[in-house]
């Protein structure tokens, strides 16, 4: 028999003595013990003359010994095996957390008063024994021991990262327990520590001196942050200020490696020793806390919760933060609480279809993302001092405090970072013609872009492509000038497409009072206008929240009651023959229709039912009654252009009979009577300046003053004896002329 055989038999010996001697023992019930302390008797053994027992296990899981309760001590060797590690498991609910205790009694009522994984350690004072009970647990538990009739000391637990909490005293005990669980699942740095009034640097000297160095007031990192894909690492960082006030946030990695991130921390109260900024830095880099936190990039839905920069709104598996190098340009303050902000601005819309209609559509912005809406804005439209900006000034009360609207009065580039911020929340823009008169390019392509939801490609200086700026949401936009007027003096036309995503309303109600309807007890538009805005700034940011809240809860139903409240508005309006421009366009003012009920039905507007429907009806009616009906804007632009280039220049460009050339300029056919007669060029390049010739004609034929022949949209016509091809076109056409063309001819 060689060595190896001789110590496996003494081994085996020896599981075969504590087997048969447990072998002996029977379940416990009613022992003086367990009643005595209050305990369960899963597990406990007992002898014959009622001495009490627990099994003790290996980390295979093999029961290799037992730990006496009550009598005398038995043979030492049964306790358990001196050359393995054995230890009492209370399985708890969460395995993220372990507690390690020295004796029975104290396990077990750290274990039932958490519930959190408990481990009784049966060689409670041997360093080595811990270390291998806690090697597979490495890096994945937080550990707290839980001191009861002897303790390791301390410098070796710490060694370990393993908090220290007395169980001994019953004096605040479950708040004591999570304070310590709390800052075990920090994990701080080693040759740190966190104390009540900030971060120390600990170090020991040649003689085993311990000395501390304050670095910074309190500061922590709760959580490590990662986006969806893993990527975008940061930290979940806590700055308590010198008022005892929390400042949360995450901050990026690439943030923290910056030479300014300090000053973010500062910004919310932290103070510091500026020789150690790079200890403080270095203390955020190295802490791994137990924590993990799905961060996000931008405001608004992710999943089915709401993201803000301070706070959740909803309940997910995971903890999600907003994760950002840059704030969001989008205020979320809050004053005074939903009753007043319902009493004291909500109410005032009442009968006010210009005023409900803005309020819902701060609301309808937050909904987009459950029925996959297009961006886009609505443009209330009308001479100053009429209440433009107030309709905008209440909307924004919806979300937070709505002083200093932002304007229109800066570069695509700053309004795409305004929308980049805005995801899923109301912007406002205030003052249309500031940007529109000054470039009406510009104002034409940033339209384009607000609607399509996406910034502009950009390049890093180390040549990668940046992550573009994406949005979904709607905005406001208040002036004295529409989009239409502004591009036809740069000699420009709105298309369709813009058309849709910058819908131009009178906020004219056509009661004599300018946007609204009523003043209720106002003795005017101008007083009235006044309280709104003076009430809204005292109240404001609470309704968004509400309405967060219950979308929220029930998601799903909350989807499905805007679904069939937007199918009901569209069935309501008579849409057989619209354009499809046009279809899209109510489709809008469904979705802010359907979003003003569901906040009724949820009581955060006070309002009664119907009130956003009518508001939309009666707002939707106003813009197809400008529009000039439901026909398409491409056509429509097309005839007015046409027209007016023949009320102003006919006289000077056509013949007519016995004529030979025209006063002065080109020639662009020959008239009579009743009708034009256009040169093919002259209709390409003159008539259709800027346009589809294809889609001219066909607006000029569904208008019915395009004669054409057989199979052509021209005709053949004798012209100082040649025959030419040319456009006949009726005189009729003139009744399309636009106001403003009228004017400039």
């Amino acid at each position: 028999m060689n060595e190896n055989t001789a110590i496996s038999n003494i081994a085996e010996q020896k599981m075969t003595t504590v087997t048969e001697f447990i072998e002996r023992l029977k379940p416990a019930d009613r022992h003086s013990f367990i009643t005595q302390h209050q305990l369960e008797a899963n597990k406990l053994l007992v002898n014959d003359v009622g001495h009490l027992y627990i099994p003790l296990q290996n980390l295979g899981g093999e029961i290799i010994g037992v730990k006496q309760l009550t009598g005398p001590q038995i043979n030492p060797r049964l306790n358990i095996n001196s050359d393995e590690v054995g230890y009492f498991e209370f399985l708890g609910d969460f395995g993220s957390l372990i507690l390690l205790a020295d004796d029975y009694l104290t396990a077990h009522k750290v274990h039932h008063e958490t519930g959190y994984r408990t481990i009784m350690i049966a060689h409670h004072d041997d360093l080595f024994v811990i270390k291998d009970l806690l090697a597979p647990f490495k890096g994945e538990v937080v550990l707290v021991y839980c001191a009861g009739d002897s303790v390791v000391p301390k410098s070796q637990l710490v060694s370990l990262g393993i908090e220290i909490f007395d169980a001994s005293s019953d004096v605040n005990f479950i708040r004591r327990m999570e304070e310590a669980v709390e800052r075990a699942s920090l994990r701080i740095p080693a040759g740190y520590e966190l104390d009540d009034d900030g971060v120390y640097i600990v170090s020991h000297g040649h003689d085993g001196v311990e000395t501390r160095q304050w670095i910074c007031s309190p500061l922590k990192v709760s959580a490590l942050t990662r986006d969806i894909d893993n990527k975008n690492w940061g930290r979940t960082v806590e700055v308590l200020d010198a008022d005892k006030m929390a400042h949360t946030f995450a901050m990026p990695m690439t943030q923290m490696i910056s030479s300014n991130f300090i000053e973010q921390l500062a910004e919310c109260g932290l103070t510091f020793k500026a020789k150690y900024k790079s200890e403080v830095n270095e203390y955020l880099m190295k802490a791994q806390p137990l924590r993990r936190a799905r961060c996000v990039s931008k405001t608004g839905w992710y999943k089915e919760t709401f993201v803000l920069p301070n706070r959740v709104v909803g309940e997910m598996d995971e903890k999600v933060v907003y994760q950002n190098s840059f704030a969001s340009n989008c205020n979320y303050d809050e004053s005074g609480t939903l009753d007043e902000w319902q009493n004291n601005v909500a109410s005032l819309c009442k009968g006010n279809t210009r005023l409900a209609f803005g309020v819902s559509a701060a609301f309808a912005t937050m909904i987009l993302h459950l029925v996959s809406g297009e961006s886009g804005g609505f443009h209330f439209r009308g001479e100053s001092s009429r209440g433009k900006t107030t309709i905008l000034t209440l909307a924004k009360s919806v979300f937070g405090n709505p002083r200093n609207l932002p304007r229109w009065r800066a570069t695509v580039n700053g309004l795409e970072g305004l929308a980049g911020g805005h995801n899923h929340s109301l912007l406002c823009l205030d003052e249309f013609g500031q940007l529109a008169e000054v470039n009406p390019k510009s104002a034409g392509e940033a339209i384009y872009m607000l609607g399509n939801g996406e910034g502009k490609q950009r390049m890093k200086s180390n040549n990668m492509m940046q992550n573009t700026l994406s949005w979904q949401l709607l905005y406001l936009s208040a002036g004295e000038v529409s989009l239409n007027s502004i591009l036809a003096r740069a000699g420009l036309q709105v298309r369709g497409g813009q058309e849709v995503r910058f819908i131009d309303l009178l906020a004219d109600a056509g009661k004599n009072l300018g946007a609204f309807d009523t003043t209720h007890d106002s003795p005017d538009g101008n007083q009235f206008a006044l309280t709104i805005k003076e009430n809204a700034f005292k109240y404001y940011g609470t309704a968004a929240i509400a309405f967060l809240d219950k979308v929220t809860a029930e998601y799903e139903k909350s989807k499905q009651r805007i679904i069939d409240s937007m199918d009901r508005f569209m069935r309501h309006l008579d849409l057989t023959d619209a354009d499809p421009q046009v279809y899209r366009v109510a489709h809008r003012f469904a979705q802010i229709a359907a979003s003003g009920e569901l906040a009724s039905s949820f009581g955060v507007t006070g309002w009664d039912e119907g009130e956003a429907n009518n508001a939309a009806l009666a707002c939707f009616e106003s813009w197809i009654n400008e529009r000039g009906g439901n026909g398409s804007q491409e056509a429509k632009a097309a005839l007015e252009q046409v027209s007016g280039k023949l009320v102003s220049l006919g006289l000077l460009r056509f013949n007519t009979a016995g004529q030979s050339a025209a006063r002065n300029g080109p020639v662009w056919g020959v008239m009579d009577e009743n009708f034009y007669y256009v040169y093919t060029n002259s209709f390409r390049d003159f008539l259709c300046e800027g346009l589809n010739v294809k889609a001219v004609e066909k607006a000029l034929l569904d208008a019915e003053v395009l004669v054409v022949s057989k199979d052509r949209s021209t005709i053949q016509k004798k012209i100082q004896n040649q025959n030419v091809r040319v456009y006949k076109i009726r005189k009729k056409i003139l009744e399309f002329t636009s106001v403003e063309n009228q004017t400039e001819g």
